[in-house]
């Protein structure tokens, strides 16, 4: 398989996960301001930090494919690698800020237990 072929499959890839990454995030958002789940909210959050780190991937394939320059002259491949682990920081922490905001909330005020039926 040449390398554009590789990197249009890959783009694919990544395009079907920002899709599905979007719509679970919607999902377990609804389902959690209807239930009243902070769990599902959390779950929420996570969902959008995925959804960052594919917007981030799509940055990565866009920057590596350039080709060489004077103050590149090997090229912009190895930004790929660079993006790709920001992304996954991304979402470490995007996912890990939100949930530990959650947990010191409800020790603080507590919580209401919502309907567990939406959630599910």
């Amino acid at each position: 398989m040449s390398r554009s072929a590789a990197d249009r499959q890959t783009r694919f890839t990544v395009l079907v996960a920002l899709a599905a990454n979007l719509v679970i995030a919607a999902a377990k958002t609804t389902g959690g301001l209807i239930s009243g789940s902070r769990a599902m909210l959390s779950e929420a959050a996570h969902s959008v930090a995925d959804t960052v780190t594919e917007v981030m991937l799509l940055a990565a394939l866009k920057r590596s494919g350039k080709p060489a320059d004077e103050d590149h002259p090997l090229g912009y491949g190895p930004e790929r690698y660079i993006w790709a682990m920001l992304a996954s920081i991304a979402t470490f922490v995007g996912g890990a800020v939100f949930s530990v905001y959650d947990g010191v909330h409800t020790l603080i005020a507590g919580e209401e237990l919502g309907d567990p039926l939406i959630s599910y």
